[in-house]
């Protein structure tokens, strides 16, 4: 939403025009209305499109005719647009639609200071809100403006915390009163259009100076009024002040100081400049008294006795720091190096994120800081947060983990640490883990409420879940592990998250988690200009320096355009801060020029820091460095002992180490999870060295080898050298062959690794050997045994021709048997026939002998011999005819033998067939086998 920025509470709706009639997607120029967001009495706003730049605006309409209100309207626009500010609401354009004058601001979405206040805030939390409207009274300030109407109606808090001042509409100027705006007001009044000089862009509209008392009026809203508003005084940025205070008042002693808000009280009260109003300390014992001292001299009713917008920077800056200066040999700037809790009091530049990221946590318990590298989302969390949300009030137990190599093992450790268990649990907190997630939030929860206090659990650097980790079960169950923790805004939990924004993909599998965490995002960018001028100058006030020349801070903002801009920032302060002149307790322009500006300073740091470490160490330092980066350009965590044994010389490791970590490049961290690990400080040191980007570029196909290989390692070392875990077949060989092509800077545990895959090859190779051996020797035997099944097969195929062809000449001689026998039957049959004929002829002859013995007396002789002839005729029959039924029957016997031989000759063919398609198979396994054999291998 936008406020009511349209005019003061003190202004009557009776004298304004009827509100403006606008039909849906009206054009008033380049803009597109949508709708209207708030009236009051001198304007009517509406919120609009700006169809050329694509983005939403406000658009403030006069309603008044009155050349007054006209002026009013015009030394807003002027106030405004000449205030440039983050804390201040931007102007873009000045017109005027149909004789009504109009501005075009930037639209804003959140609450008034009135709405975020609605109960009483922590004087602390208020403090730092504040702190933005007195850098906004500053910048007015220091163009001669006097806003003269503030009030929390009139304060702005975005929804990503940033606060606006708004409404100059009576704003005063004193640096250049000249004639000129005499001449707008009188022309306006006349009926002209309002002169186009009044651009936001316009160099006239930024150098006029227009100053307006209302003709002898009061000018403001009556609760907030100084005495000199009041009549006591002549007008001017003092009068801010005394808002500021009361302000104060208000909010946190929920009064007026006067003890009445009556304007006749008001007036008699605050214009007796001899007697004071009472302390904010007495409406409020409780406030810290040095806050208290700060709002009762914004309250002094004598003008000069009160500070300048400067002076309440700087002492609301001081409030909300430690009172006690740091050391001096304690360098208030990181480096590179991440903030911690223990570094809150040197960070700055976050303020209005820190309330926005407050408020977000109080609806909903899940907060994921997402950012580009290098924006300092852990040092956000850590340094920014985490204290805030101490000091905000509540028993809270805060605990910080990263997911590492063990996610669930940091998990466990957490609980293990919130149920005080000492170490003892952690193994079988992360056997419940794995069976059932959601008991990390029951278990948390228990805790909380046994204990009465707020558990606050800090995941930084979320992205390594999957940069160190592989196992997509355990990335699934750490997930659901804090969705069960960060369940519902009533629970006494909060997870706070920080990730890259460009690992938000990897959780594309993820998809509840992603919804969630959609609904807790906090999208942190790089600090603005001011915010980056304030980590810079604040630290060192804090340690009683300063800069030698503004000079100084304005190259070094201008220098830092990169996305790494903060560490860069922290770096250069820091090594300005080693140069630093002790005595004028001063850091010096002298010192900047030398080490080349903010650019050059890191290279060539890192670049001595190389060139420092003993050239027969140049390779050990390059392995050491390009294994602290992952394949994906992130910051690897790895183990010290893997360091220590790339070279069997463990204390030149040791050495480099140390000289990494004193150059601030790497740090060494110990725990009780993942013992002693190495990271490099910042990933901006990967983008931002020359020289370890050309060792990456150099060693990039092998980097996704060593890491893969790294990985396997740990694994092996971890299951106690397990045999199986030991890489085989096409990895192996893979990976044997790159080192023999690249001189690889191994650890002794990695060598150790290579080493057993090795002799599992070369075992593997003598197991092939002796396979192919049996696989040649069986094929022999195969080829042998076929040779010798072909020739008894080629034997068994000969005899059973053999057979066929004597079964065939058997065939062939029972035919010419059966001829011959069918002959012969046929000469029996003939013979018969003659029988026949003869047994007719004897009886015939018989008869013929009767008649002849009747009629005549023959010779007995003769009938005697032809009875003769007759029997051995017809014996001769019968053997002829037993002969021919014997070859018949021999004849059918030998086509019987035929028939057998035919048929034993085509089953000795299919088991010819048969045998030969089982050898054609055989020998096709053998040859599977061997593949099978030579693949394993």
């Amino acid at each position: 939403m936008f406020p009511n920025p349209a005019g003061g509470s003190e202004r009557k709706k009776a004298d304004t025009q009827a509100p403006l009639e606008f039909s849906e997607n009206q054009q008033i120029g380049r803009f597109e209305l949508i709708r209207e967001i708030a009236r009051g009495g001198m304007g009517q706003v509406f919120l609009a499109r700006d169809t050329k730049l694509g983005r939403k605006v406000a658009i403030k309409f006069l309603l008044r005719p009155d050349p007054t209100f006209v002026s009013r309207f015009v030394i807003e626009a002027r106030a405004t647009a000449r205030c440039t500010h983050e804390n201040i609401v931007t102007i873009f354009e000045v017109d005027e639609h149909d004789g009504l004058p109009f501005m075009v601001l930037e639209y804003l979405e959140g609450k008034t200071l009135n709405e975020a206040f609605e109960t009483r805030p922590a004087p602390r939390q208020f403090a730092e809100l504040m702190v933005s409207v007195a850098r906004a009274l500053e910048r007015a300030h220091e163009h001669g403006i006097v806003h003269r109407d503030l009030k929390p109606s009139n304060i702005f808090i975005t929804d990503r915390g940033v606060v606006k001042v708004l409404d100059f509409g009576v704003a005063k100027c004193f640096d250049n009163p000249v004639d000129a705006f005499d001449h707008v007001i009188t022309a306006t009044a006349s009926g002209s259009r309002v002169p186009r000089a009044l651009s936001a862009s316009s160099d006239t509209f930024a150098s006029e100076y227009v100053t307006f008392s209302g003709g002898g009026t009061m000018v403001g809203t009556q609760p907030y009024m100084s005495p000199e508003q009041w009549g006591a005084d002549e007008v001017d940025q003092a009068s801010d002040i005394w808002a500021f205070g009361i302000m104060f008042w208000r909010a946190l002693a929920k009064k007026h100081p006067a003890g009445s808000m009556a304007p006749d009280k008001l007036r008699a009260r605050l214009c007796d400049l001899e007697a004071p109003l009472p302390s904010i300390l007495a409406g409020d014992p409780t406030l810290p008294s040095d806050l208290g001292a700060i709002v009762d001299r914004c309250l002094s009713k004598r003008k000069a006795d009160r500070p300048t917008a400067t002076d309440l920077v700087a002492e609301l800056q001081a409030f909300l720091q430690p009172k006690a200066r740091i050391s001096d040999d304690a360098c208030p700037y990181r480096g590179l190096a991440a903030f911690g809790e223990r570094d809150a009091k040197y960070f700055f530049g976050r303020s209005s994120e820190i309330r926005t990221a407050i408020q977000q946590l109080d609806v909903w318990p899940l907060l994921a800081v997402i950012g580009p590298s290098g924006v300092g989302k852990s040092s956000f969390v850590h340094a920014g947060l985490a204290p805030a949300i101490r000091d905000a009030g509540g028993n809270w137990q805060i605990r910080v983990l990263r997911p590492g190599r063990n996610p669930l093992q940091s998990l466990a450790s957490v609980v293990d640490d919130v149920l005080e268990s000492n170490g003892q649990g952690v193994e079988m907190v992360v056997a419940q883990l794995r069976d059932a997630p959601g008991l990390f939030g029951d278990m948390l929860r228990k805790a909380a409420k046994r204990r009465k206090h707020e558990v606050m659990i800090i995941v930084d650097q979320l992205e390594e879940l999957f940069t160190l980790s592989d196992d997509g079960e355990v990335r699934a169950l750490f997930l659901a592990a804090l969705l069960a923790a960060a369940d519902d805004p009533s629970a006494p939990v909060r997870i706070v998250l920080s990730m890259r924004a460009d690992f938000l993909d990897h959780l594309a599998d993820h998809k509840q988690f992603m919804v969630e965490l959609t609904r807790g995002m906090f999208f942190l960018s790089a600090p603005g200009r001011d915010n980056l001028r304030e980590t810079l100058v604040r630290p060192a006030e804090l340690a009683g320096y300063a800069f030698e020349n503004q000079e100084i801070v304005e190259d070094m903002l201008q220098s830092a355009t990169s996305r790494g801009a903060l560490p860069l920032l922290q770096f250069a302060a820091t090594q300005l801060w080693d140069a630093r002149d002790r005595t004028r307790k001063r850091l010096t322009a002298a010192a900047y020029a030398a080490m080349g500006g903010v650019g050059g300073a890191f290279a060539r740091h890192a670049d001595e820091v190389a060139a420092a470490v003993p050239k027969h160490s140049q390779l050990l330092l390059k392995a050491i460095m390009t294994r602290l980066v992952t394949p994906e350009g992130t910051r690897d965590v790895v183990d010290q002992r893997e360091l220590a044994g790339l070279t069997e010389d463990q204390s030149e490791v040791a050495r480099i180490l140390d000289q990494l970590v004193r150059a601030r490049l790497i740090h060494v961290h110990s725990d009780d999870v993942q013992g002693a690990t190495v990271e490099i400080v910042h990933e901006v040191l990967i983008s931002e060295w020359p020289m370890l980007g050309r060792w990456l570029e150099e060693g990039h196909a092998l980097r996704g080898f060593m890491q893969e290989l790294g990985q396997a390692v740990r694994q092996w070392v971890a299951r106690g050298k397990a045999s199986d875990l030991v890489w085989r077949g096409a990895t192996a060989q893979e990976a044997l062959a790159l080192t023999n092509r690249h001189v690889l800077d191994l650890s002794a545990a990695e060598r150790e690794f290579l080493l057993e895959a090795e002799l599992h090859a070369a075992r593997g190779r003598r197991r092939k050997m002796l396979v192919f051996a049996s696989i040649f020797s069986v094929l022999g035997l195969v080829i042998a045994g076929g040779a010798i099944a072909v020739v008894r097969i080629s034997n068994a195929q000969e005899a059973t021709n053999q057979q066929a062809i004597a079964a065939q000449s058997e065939a062939k001689k029972a035919r010419s048997a059966e001829a011959d026998a069918a002959r012969q039957l046929d000469a029996f049959k003939a013979e018969e026939q003659r029988r026949a004929t003869a047994e007719f002829g004897r009886k015939q002859a018989e008869a013929a002998a009767t008649t002849a013995n009747l009629a005549v007396d023959a010779s007995r002789e003769e009938l005697q011999q032809a009875n003769l002839d007759l029997q051995r005729t017809l014996k001769e029959s019968q053997n002829d005819k037993d002969q021919a039924q014997a070859l018949a029957v021999a004849a059918k016997a030998a086509a019987e033998i035929a028939r057998k031989a035919t048929d034993e000759a085509k089953s000795a063919n299919a088991k010819l067939q048969t045998l030969l398609a089982q050898q054609k198979d055989r020998v096709k396994q053998l040859e599977l086998e061997k593949k099978k054999i030579a693949t394993g291998l």
